[in-house]
């Protein structure tokens, strides 16, 4: 689908030809001074249409059903594994290509880096409580509690959000954020 801005006559002969014009797949707009006034009006008229179209995809049409969502409870199972065996190729399996994870030191980890950094965890025993989720389409994201223990000494405490899409017919862990609990601050 492609879109003009009113009052820019001729804009898909003069994108090919202005490299000025910058083209997406629903606009072409450029800056003319001379005429700013008129495709800032333009534009407003068009973006208070485009707001009354409404976004939706396969995936928002149909949920997810029950047996989807229990592979869910495996994956995370899984993934717990994959970190606590510091396994990085099963944690590769699992996690998407996009996974980012922002731990509760503050520090923004890929998956590049996470799968070199795995062999760290090795022996680390995770255990969740006050868990919920949210669905959104394909996407879950599921928070709660985690402890986080290595020969049974509790090491962290944290509140964490978790992401996980639904993507080729399986789960992908794309996402992982904690935040260390006041109550384990204040212990330490």
């Amino acid at each position: 689908m492609l879109l003009l801005v009113p009052g820019f006559p001729g804009a898909c002969r003069q994108a090919a030809v202005f490299p000025q014009w910058v083209a997406t797949p629903h606009l072409f707009v450029t800056f003319d001074p001379l005429n700013f006034g008129k495709m800032k009006n333009s534009l407003a008229l068009l973006l208070s249409f485009t707001a009354l179209i409404p976004i939706s995809s396969p995936a928002q049409n149909k949920p997810l059903s029950v047996k989807i969502l229990e592979q869910l409870e495996l994956a995370e199972k899984e993934m717990v594994k994959a970190i606590s065996n510091g396994d990085s190729a099963a944690f590769k399996q699992i996690a998407g290509d996009d996974y980012v994870d922002i731990n509760f030191s503050g520090i923004k980890t890929d998956l590049r880096s996470m799968l070199n950094d795995l062999h760290n965890f090795k022996g680390l025993s995770v255990s969740f409580s006050e868990q919920s989720q949210r669905i959104y389409g394909n996407f879950v994201l599921r928070t709660g509690r985690a402890k986080f223990s290595v020969s049974e000494k509790l090491i962290a405490e944290i509140f964490y959000t978790q992401g996980w899409v639904y993507r080729d017919k399986n789960w992908q862990f794309v996402h992982w954020q904690g935040t260390m609990t006041q109550d384990f601050l204040q212990k330490k």
